[in-house]
């Protein structure tokens, strides 16, 4: 245990940090110049909007298609999602950190013209209401529903009240004239991915979409089985995302995601398979 989280387990606890972020500029040949904006905590992810990064995108989303992007943080993956969707496309992303919120309605406003993002300031969770996520740091980063894990391992120690918000529930009530185009869903939840792909089990036995899903370091072997358990039931082939930005690359089993660290996948449904309703 650091000393600051240490000092923590006394009530010392430093006051919120907010951080504003940049706008810049990133030059897609074909697609024109975009802007995007990048959060400036020092230990956010430093995202690059790139023709390479949209052309992958593109393999897997067309134009018109909806997308989901869970924990969608500063928009670093809506975005690309957005500009691949096109403006006749829709992209829900969700984000219930209200100190990275802003960025991620930023990056939304800012390419209007181009992307048709919706930010949603909730969790996806079992059932509306208020949850408490933990942080790891004053700025608020990184975290997520810790609720079934140790503080000593997680050691996070900084607390936020977030709006949680059932997905499957408001898919129906809000995107109901855009689920029929449902074709790709992103989570990034600490762990909780496969609680989140369970709560839209009957979207993605009829809609058949791309799973982009993250494994979290911290998940153990157990949710990382049950995950890949579940995607390969549902009729989809696992592969794990490469370090150069490829989504489909090699094919992994259960025994892959317990030998990884921390690892994001693509599940791509089957040719061929077609999965009662």
């Amino acid at each position: 245990m650091k000393l600051r989280e240490f000092v923590y387990l006394f009530g010392l606890k430093p006051s919120p940090r907010t951080y504003g972020y940049d706008v810049r500029t990133a030059d897609l040949g074909p697609d024109g110049v975009v802007s995007y904006a990048q959060w400036l905590h020092p230990k956010a992810y430093r995202c690059e909007v790139t023709a390479a990064l949209i052309a992958e995108h593109r393999q897997f989303v067309r134009p018109g298609d909806f997308c989901i992007d869970v924990g969608a943080h500063s928009g670093d993956t809506s975005l690309p999602l957005g500009i691949a969707a096109g403006v006749e496309g829709c992209v829900l992303a969700m984000e219930p950190n209200r100190y990275v919120f802003p960025t991620l309605q930023a990056n939304a406003d800012l390419n209007r013209k181009i992307a048709n993002i919706v930010p949603v300031m909730a969790a996806a969770t079992p059932e509306d209401g208020a949850f408490t996520f933990s942080y790891g740091d004053p700025g608020f980063c990184n975290g997520g529903d810790a609720a079934d894990q140790s503080w000593l391992r997680r050691r996070r120690m900084l607390t936020l009240e977030v709006q949680g918000l059932n997905l499957n529930e408001l898919l129906h009530r809000d995107f109901a004239d855009r689920i029929d185009r449902l074709r790709f869903v992103k989570t990034d939840t600490e762990g909780h991915d496969l609680e989140v792909l369970e709560s839209i089990a009957d979207l993605i036995r009829k809609k058949r979409p791309y799973l982009h899903c993250e494994v979290f370091k911290h998940s153990p072997s157990e949710r990382r089985r049950d995950l890949h358990a579940f995607l390969v039931a549902m009729g989809y082939d696992v592969h794990l995302v490469s370090d150069d930005g490829g989504f489909r690359g090699r094919k992994v089993s259960e025994d892959d995601l317990c030998a990884v660290d921390h690892c994001d996948i693509l599940a791509a449904p089957k040719k061929g398979v077609a999965l009662a309703a």
